[in-house]
């Protein structure tokens, strides 16, 4: 039987699993039919009262990652699917909430770091930031150069989330293309995804 990457990868990313984790659970799981999952690309199964409390841990621990509608999907799913078979879960989603919501702030704090390092984020004499866009745009339409999208067209916000959220020297999936991440591509990431709460 042939492996789709994409959906292994996705397993991986979305499960916390390793590559070769997520080939093995992938190949298990062509068995079931599309119904038994809550997430993309057979990803968190929840077919029975075991893998639906699997399903909320792995939520809880790795959820962070997900984009915020991709999240709150699989976590609904789930809810049905704890109310189906009888599943306790209350407490293990609000523990989930609570790490994600602390993931956040933690991510808010290193750009607010990165931003007053970078000489973008000064406080006045009044104590209120004061944000230098001009400065922080300063090569407009740099990432969007770097990542191959056309003047006029959005960058998906996923992309940016997905690169701002890597470590320098990751290999991401954008757009059906391996990209490395460097020091600068992941600065220009953070900024725009930053300059997107302003």
């Amino acid at each position: 039987m042939s492996v789709n990457m994409q959906e292994v990868q996705t397993i991986a990313l979305y499960e916390g699993l390793t590559i070769e984790e997520a080939k093995l659970t992938y190949a298990a799981r062509q068995k079931l039919p599309s119904s038994a999952f809550c997430g993309p690309d057979r990803s968190y199964p929840a077919h029975d009262p075991a893998h639906v409390r699997n399903a909320f841990a792995r939520l809880a621990t790795f959820g962070h990652r997900l984009p915020e509608g991709v999240r709150d999907r699989i976590m609904a799913c789930l809810k049905r699917r704890a109310k189906r078979f009888g599943v306790e879960h209350e407490e293990t989603v609000q523990s989930a909430i609570n790490m994600w919501e602390q993931d956040e702030i933690d991510r808010l704090e290193k750009v607010e770091w990165f931003l007053k390092k970078e000489g973008l984020l000064v406080e006045e004499a009044d104590g209120k930031p004061k944000f230098w866009i001009q400065k922080a745009i300063q090569h407009k339409g740099a990432l969007r150069s770097q990542l191959g999208v056309k003047e006029g067209e959005e960058i998906p916000k996923g992309w940016i989330t997905k690169i701002a959220n890597a470590e320098v020297g990751d290999t991401v999936q954008i757009g059906g293309k391996s990209i490395t991440v460097t020091a600068q591509l992941k600065k220009r990431a953070v900024l725009a995804k930053t300059l997107g709460k302003f």
